[in-house]
């Protein structure tokens, strides 16, 4: 069996492409950051209500995050230890 390292997604490398970079941040919509994540975007929304990250409104309708914000949410799984 092989094993396959992480690599970018086809949905992955067109956020990267459409993601904006504003004051030093990179910005991208809901949707945007969900293909970044591999989430569905009410998860974004659901971090942005729960105050885990930030949601800029650009508009009435028009919504953006900060790609910045979602990578340093993450976390590295501590490995287990085995006795």
């Amino acid at each position: 069996m092989s094993r396959r390292s992480w690599a970018p997604t086809n949905s992955t490398e067109k956020t990267m492409r459409n993601s904006r970079t504003v004051s030093g941040q990179r910005i991208d919509s809901i949707q945007g950051a969900a293909a970044y994540v591999g989430v569905d975007p009410k998860t974004i929304r659901r971090w942005i209500a729960a105050g885990h990250i930030q949601g800029f409104r650009a508009g009435p309708r028009l919504i953006r995050v900060s790609l910045d914000e979602i990578d340093a949410m993450m976390r590295p799984i501590p490995a287990a230890v085995v006795a």
